[in-house]
């Protein structure tokens, strides 16, 4: 074992397991990729960004799934480079300071804290109309924003108390859903045949004329968003080098099958040229795909689904608050946000980054209503299509970064596909990701007005932000800005920590 108080030289990499301060190295290949999951949650996918997506994206979702998946895989070829090199906590904000600079990295910090604040307002206010969907699938009819409250409660509680799944029973909170899903999947395919289950309708080129195909690739790319958890829990990571890889292209290979077959099915039992039509009269988009359970899954199938739904989203919520709270944590401690974020309470979580994340939440959650805006179907897709660009755009300054970072280690570290053209090639069709997004903006948020049009120059705007603000602790706060992303590990990020802090008493 590699003894914590000597730090490893820049950029080596990782070839022993350290022992994170305050916690244990017991996080496998498989445990992370259950966590990977979770952040997403097949059941959430199912009954939360399915329907939006067909609502606006239409039947060409599924071969979206895998155009996405192939990007996402390309981008991962680069990606554990980094990860198997630097495993202090940080996830991409370290990996794009290292390699495009202190100023960028600032910047795409920024990117990332106010696009994940966006999409967790998303999830929280998709689940709240899950939940309530799900009740009524059983005859229980809650109204929504009563379900909205409920969540807040159990969430805010349960994540100000540092009360989560762990990363064993989010497994099988997974396995849960996912035999569900492939349950349906199943029973779709014995009661409907091999072509009502799984219409080949949906890969023509007539496809492309229900709905918008940019729209589903957009959404499509976001139900991949959380690879970042890989890194972040690379300080509890038996073997960073080689379980955060293996966890992240397992989390990928599950995740592209399951979702891509789920999609397929629901639009197959409706007709690819119908789903989109079906749906935009449907007044409770949420409730098809529990209805389409029912059908084919029976009443006992529907409340199973429904309890481990309800559940699985619960978790998914948990999961997704701690992963931000502690990125917020992660990026104060730098120096980059106020001290006080950084802060943890008497139950060891980041105490004022869960109020904050709930309190946002919960303002756009309760006051959207009041103004008129449904969240399903406004509020969610507009978070969602600001959230997807801020995470887009950290993708492709990391897949730059990768190529930047490793012109500058020794040579042995470098490799032609892994470290140069994968990277160039996955930052190509990020960049075109980018535009996509941008030119179906309108037809994500619902909305033509064109003040919600210049929403995306928001993230740009972070960016310079983040650079002038980098600059200026440059020449204002030199040991501020020396200590951000440094270290390569959480140990030895805390000893230059710790020396810097003697440095400044000294002074």
């Amino acid at each position: 074992m590699t003894n914590p108080s000597t730090p490893r030289t820049s950029g080596a990499p990782i070839t022993a397991s350290i022992v994170a301060p305050g916690g244990r190295r017991v996080l496998g290949s498989w445990k992370i990729a259950g966590i990977l999951l979770a952040f997403i949650s097949p059941l959430g996918f199912a009954t939360g960004t399915v329907p939006l997506a067909l609502l606006f994206g239409g039947p060409t979702m599924p071969l979206m799934m895998i155009v996405a998946a192939i990007i996402v895989w390309l981008f991962l070829v680069g990606y554990v480079q980094m990860v198997q090199r630097i495993d202090r906590p940080g996830g991409f904000f370290v990996y794009i300071t290292r390699g495009l600079g202190k100023p960028v990295g600032v910047g795409a910090s920024y990117i990332a804290i106010a696009g994940y604040t966006l999409g967790a307002i998303s999830i929280f206010a998709i689940q709240s109309f899950v939940s309530s969907a799900a009740l009524g699938a059983l005859g229980i009819n809650i109204d929504s924003r009563i379900c909205l409250l409920v969540i807040f409660v159990i969430v805010g509680v349960m994540s100000w108390r540092r009360i989560d799944f762990g990363a064993r029973i989010l497994g099988v909170i997974v396995v849960i859903e996912s035999s569900l899903l492939i349950a349906f999947i199943i029973s779709a395919l014995i009661n409907h045949g091999a072509a009502g289950a799984f219409d080949l309708g949906v890969f023509t080129p007539e496809a492309f004329k229900y709905g918008s195909w940019g729209v589903a690739f957009i959404l499509a790319m976001l139900s991949f968003q959380g690879l970042e958890g890989g890194a972040m829990y690379a300080p509890e990571a038996k073997d960073p080098a080689r379980s955060i890889p293996r966890g992240l292209r397992l989390a990928l290979i599950i995740q592209t099958i399951l979702f891509s077959l789920t999609v397929w099915v629901l639009i197959s039992l409706i007709g690819f040229d119908k789903i989109v039509s079906s749906l935009s009269t449907n007044p409770d988009p949420a409730s098809y795909v529990f209805s389409a359970v029912g059908d084919n899954l029976g009443t006992p199938g529907l409340t199973l689904f429904t309890a481990a739904a309800i559940l699985a989203l619960l978790g998914s919520l948990v999961a997704t608050v701690t992963f931000l709270t502690r990125y917020f944590q992660g990026v104060a401690i730098d120096g980059l946000l106020p001290s006080v974020v950084g802060k943890l309470n008497k139950h060891g979580a980041p105490g004022v980054a869960v109020l904050f994340l709930i309190g946002i939440a919960a303002i756009v959650g309760f006051g959207a209503p009041l103004v008129g805006l449904n969240l399903f179907t406004q509020v969610a897709p507009l978070g969602l299509g600001l959230g997807v660009l801020s995470w887009t755009l950290i993708l492709l300054l990391s897949s730059v970064s990768v190529i930047r970072y490793f012109r500058t280690v020794e040579d042995s570290a470098r490799h032609w596909w892994r470290t140069l053209v994968a990277p160039l090639i996955s930052s190509v069709l990020l960049i075109a990701v980018i535009v996509i997004a941008v030119s179906n903006f309108s037809y994500i948020v619902g909305s033509s007005e064109a003040w919600l049009n210049v929403l995306p120059l928001i993230m740009v705007l972070l960016l310079v932000a983040g650079i002038l603000f980098a600059l200026w602790l440059r020449s204002n706060r030199p040991l501020v800005y020396e200590g951000i992303a440094s270290g390569d590990s959480a140990e030895e990020a805390e000893e230059l920590r710790a020396e810097r802090a003697s440095r400044t008493t000294t002074v």
